[in-house]
């Protein structure tokens, strides 16, 4: 990789690499893999190149930052067990937001909903 842009005229300019972008990105796909993540961080940063790592869900979940400033919230669920999920992202100086509820299970709120859609639709109908 070192000298691409140098030495293959396809790549030495913008205008070049964007008539030859599926190149580069053929390139790209076929050379990413041959380092880690942190390595061509440190080369790309090296040159100058702005670059940052694209987390995978399991990289989110052990990142220690996320978990030092709080951000994933365990609970039981009913059906899946303890899980894991983002808390709510702010922080308030008198009254904390909080996760009151999960998100329903197929189907359990359809009958309060049902209900609701047929009140719009029969203003006459009290709705509970």
């Amino acid at each position: 990789m070192p000298g691409l842009i140098d030495e293959d005229a396809r790549f030495a300019s913008l205008q070049s690499r964007t008539v030859h972008s599926e190149e580069m990105g053929a390139f790209l796909a076929s050379h990413l893999p041959d380092k880690a993540t942190n390595e061509w961080l440190r080369l790309l940063g090296d040159a100058d190149i702005p670059a940052t790592a694209v987390n995978s869900l399991d990289d989110l979940l052990e990142d220690p930052h996320l978990r030092a400033v709080g951000f994933w919230q365990e609970f039981d669920h009913p059906t899946e067990g303890r899980i894991r999920t983002p808390g709510v992202p702010t922080r308030w100086s008198r009254t904390q937001p909080e996760i009151r509820q999960l998100a329903p299970t197929l189907g359990e709120h359809t009958a309060l909903v049902r209900e609701a859609c047929e009140a719009l639709v029969e203003p006459s109908r009290e709705t509970p």
